[in-house]
């Protein structure tokens, strides 16, 4: 009987697949693929300012949807902002257009919507609705922690199910450049074409399905009593995450999303006066006029009332050069943004590209793993390498299939090169230890067509774009991660995406890439993108002193570290 269920289970979900085609695009082997043979417009993005106009371009463009997942939605960064800005606009200009946004319960939804009040993060979701915004999560994990691997990788904003940016990363302002001391180096493709409209229908799949809580779904009356149920059964969850404590996250995001920019303009205003260095202030001409006529009050770390002036921002104007204070008008910022993306379009750099097949991967999820998997096909296009793949990802951490691809790689003779982080450019400790000791014992036995790369982190030379916001540019000692999830197969074939090289990505979270086969043209783009970052990265090979650094470093932690390996 389980056997049979399995089986209709399956077939179910193939139809369903099949069933959200749209012209121009077939059906592959797997339902987790779908390919298109109709043109395409791409365009390969590398860098963060480009990446943040694309972003904002598609969503004023949008006539009738903007679909947005994302991992991690820092609600006090300006790009996040930026989006919710333009998504609100959007909407009280055009009543017809929705905006749909699924967030992570684990890192953007309010840390998690369980750990909050109920009838709070209700009165959240209903607020942002009526400005434009409906909101969902993916697997509550207080719900059920069994199922707490299962988290929503995908990254993408989809307009008008006509085009999109996909690809690795969060809306967090490291992932654009816009930090003076860390960001985050990372791959992103846009695009433009049929095979959008089959991505949008996964998504929309994901966003109704059984994993997404919809927090509307049922009457006031309905939610206190499932709530109480559940603060029942699961005392002891409750008990420690502290439930209370989630409110006050729920209305620093409403502050922060309805405020939008302005807001934390003027936030800002107060780090400076309290002596604040790095500072990136974005202001509008209504941040101006606030400050002229009322003042904006704020609270201190004590609690007290604080009142901004006017001569706040002139302070601001002629805060120290050692302060490394950016100020910077919003429309000359969103100028700065637009002459980026026409400088990185230039013919010499990532101009468009005009492709004949393109492919999507879009993983479903299921309760305890993906029910739906791109990630095996993603294996066998490697595998039929003939001279070289080239990766670039921030993690080496192979699952089974991932070091028997590898190996065939190996036996095949193929080449191997694998750019990642440095310890100095990781920032999270248990995976980039076990990315460097899982890479040293596969080197030690395959040193002859693996080369591994380190990316050292800091003074970039040679990746056009990437220093673009003054205060970065200023700063020497800006840590830069390698964070894009990208592979080249022989010069000819691609895949961008959000899925890591690593067991979460292949057994646990929905990922998603594009993938363009037999396409030279775009394969040498984004080669020559992973080369640049590989010009700023170390040898890693086993005669390099690069191990030997890294056992010194390795030593050097704290007890507490060694512990947590």
């Amino acid at each position: 009987m389980k056997l049979i269920f399995c089986l209709h289970k399956f077939t179910l979900t193939f139809f369903l697949l099949m069933g959200a085609l749209s012209a121009g695009a077939q059906q592959s082997t797997t339902p987790a693929m779908t390919f298109s043979e109709a043109p395409h417009t791409v365009q390969l993005l590398d860098v963060g300012g480009p990446v943040l106009e694309r972003f904002l371009d598609i969503i004023e463009k949008a006539e009738h949807s903007v679909d947005i997942s994302n991992y991690l939605i820092n609600y006090n960064d300006y790009s996040s902002l930026l989006v919710f800005d333009a998504i609100q606009k959007k909407a009280a200009n055009n009543k017809n257009c929705k905006a749909r946004i699924l967030l992570e319960d684990s890192t953007s939804a309010g840390v998690g919507y369980r750990d909050t009040e109920f009838w709070a993060w209700r009165k959240f979701v209903r607020d942002m609705k009526a400005r434009g915004i409906e909101f969902r999560v993916f697997n509550p994990r207080s719900k059920n922690p069994i199922n707490g691997n299962v988290r929503t990788h995908q990254k993408f904003i989809i307009a008008d199910g006509h085009e999109m940016v996909l690809g690795g990363r969060n809306l967090s302002d490291d992932y654009y450049g816009i930090v003076p001391f860390y960001n985050r180096l990372d791959k992103e493709i846009y695009v433009k074409g049929p095979i959008v409209k089959v991505t949008q229908d996964r998504f929309l799949e994901l966003w109704n399905g059984p994993m997404v809580k919809n927090l509307l779904q049922y009457s006031d009356a309905e939610e206190i009593e499932r709530d109480r149920k559940i603060q029942r059964e699961d005392a002891g969850h409750l008990r420690i995450s502290g439930r209370s404590n989630g409110s006050l996250i729920l209305r620093n995001m409403s502050r922060a999303i309805e405020e939008g920019g302005d807001g934390l303009s003027l936030r800002k205003f107060s780090w400076i006066r309290g002596g604040g260095v790095n500072i990136t202030i974005l202001y509008s001409d209504r941040v101006i006029e606030i400050l002229k006529t009322t003042g904006y009050d704020l609270m201190n770390d004590e609690g007290e009332p604080v009142r901004l002036t006017y001569s706040d921002f002139i302070h601001a104007l002629n805060a120290p050069k050692e302060k490394n204070i950016t100020l910077m008008h919003i429309r000359e910022f969103r100028a700065r943004l637009k002459a980026e993306l026409k400088r990185h379009s230039h013919a010499d750099l990532y101009p468009e590209v005009i492709v004949n097949k393109i492919g999507i991967g879009f993983d479903l999820p299921g309760t305890l793993r993906k029910e739906v998997n791109f990630i095996p096909y993603f294996y066998e296009t490697l595998k039929e390498a003939k001279s070289e793949v080239v990766f670039e990802n921030q993690y080496f951490i192979p699952s089974p299939a991932g070091w028997q691809t590898l190996d065939v790689l190996q036996n095949n003779g193929v080449a191997i090169k694998f750019l990642t982080n440095s310890m100095v450019s990781q920032d999270e400790n248990n995976p980039g230890t076990l990315t460097h000791d899982r890479m040293r014992d596969y080197l030690k036995s395959n040193s002859k067509l693996f080369h591994p790369f380190a990316f050292i982190g800091q003074k970039l030379q040679g990746i056009p774009g990437a220093l673009w916001w003054p205060a970065t540019a200023a700063n020497p000692d800006c840590v830069w991660q390698i964070h894009g999830k990208a592979v080249v197969i022989d010069q000819v074939s691609s895949w961008v995406g959000s899925n890591n090289f690593d067991n979460r990505s292949e057994e646990f979270n929905p990922e998603t890439a594009v993938y363009i086969p037999h396409n030279a043209i775009f394969a040498k783009q984004l080669y020559r993108s992973i080369h640049n970052n590989i010009l700023n990265s170390e040898d890693m090979s086993v005669k390099s002193g690069y191990w030997q650094r890294y056992d010194q470093k390795r030593e050097q932690r704290s007890f507490t570290e060694k512990i947590l390996d």
